[in-house]
């Protein structure tokens, strides 16, 4: 049984939310005004006379818009509201569920850069009847569906237009890229980007490998997503260099060269040097050891080689 207090609270609640509703279609009605007056603009050349030179240019300067904003809104104008043919009759939009939904304020601008962005990619000489059945069938999921599940929508109804999807390049793009850079203290940054399948291949081995350890004490794994994805980068190379598969350089199959004091190396003492400048801890190079080869180096009484002088 409920209080006269708890029922005052829901009840300021459900009012609340009323409100918030109502503002929402409220604006959306008014972004949908907004897109009425960008086309008399439009129409009227009225950048031009302003000195702004496109309603893209003026809309980014009057209202404070991005560029992208600007021209979007310019774009979403001219699909959602009515067009006038060069003898002057008016002309509905081309997109006409999705202006109707809009005014309604049953959708909104989030909503319209995914329709607008699926019936761009339909293929230009599809039959302008599927093209519409389409247009109407996102508007009228646009009310129920929020824009990330909207999208996907899309994504099937461009699958069930064009199946084939868009004719290959004779030469496709290249998309396989990575940047390395060695900083002065041996750390390496790599930026980069892949192809659909070699980024799957390489997802495959980090989610392989970058799953949260088990508790230590109770006390979870703390890494971050991007420090475990990290983690199982060096360990997938780390596989590859124990294996020897790859390819040998100078009769040698590819291995980490790490520079320290014998003493230091045996007393697990001070640091080892690796070749990017990088230094790591005389115990961390002692695990190391485990599997290597030692290459001695003698050094005169100044710690130079032989045949060096400072």
């Amino acid at each position: 049984m409920t209080t006269v207090e708890e029922d005052r609270t829901q009840a300021r609640m459900h009012g609340l939310l009323a409100m918030l509703r109502d503002a929402e279609t409220d604006f959306r009605r008014s972004y949908a005004r907004a897109l009425e007056v960008v086309t008399e603009l439009e129409r009227e050349r009225t950048a031009a006379v302003a000195g702004f030179g496109t309603t893209a240019g003026l809309l980014a300067g009057v209202l404070n818009l991005s560029k992208s904003a600007a021209k979007a809104r310019v774009e979403q104008a001219g699909l959602l509201t009515p067009r006038q043919s060069l003898t002057g009759d008016i002309l509905p939009p081309v997109l006409p569920s999705t202006a109707a939904e809009l005014a309604a304020g049953a959708i909104g601008p989030a909503h319209l850069r995914v329709i607008t962005t699926t019936i761009r990619r339909i293929p230009a000489g599809t039959h302008p009847d599927t093209t519409a059945q389409a247009e109407h069938t996102l508007a009228t999921a646009a009310r129920r569906f929020d824009p990330a599940a909207l999208t996907r929508i899309g994504e099937r109804l461009l699958a069930l237009v064009d199946p084939d999807g868009p004719e290959p390049t004779e030469e496709p793009e290249e998309v396989r890229e990575l940047r390395v850079r060695t900083g002065h203290d041996g750390t390496v940054n790599l930026t980069g980007r892949l192809d659909p399948e070699g980024g799957a291949r390489v997802l495959e081995v980090l989610n392989a490998l970058n799953g949260r350890r088990a508790p230590v004490e109770g006390v979870p794994d703390p890494r971050s997503l991007a420090r475990r994805n990290a983690d199982a980068l060096v360990e997938a190379m780390g596989c590859q260099l124990d294996e020897g598969t790859l390819p040998t350089r100078g009769g040698q199959r590819p291995h980490l060269v790490l520079t320290m004091r014998l003493t230091d190396l045996i007393d697990g003492l001070g640091t080892a040097v690796l070749e990017t400048g990088g230094q790591l801890p005389a115990a961390e190079a002692r695990r190391l050891a485990c599997d290597c080869s030692v290459v001695p180096m003698v050094l005169g009484s100044d710690s130079l080689a032989p045949g060096r002088r400072a």
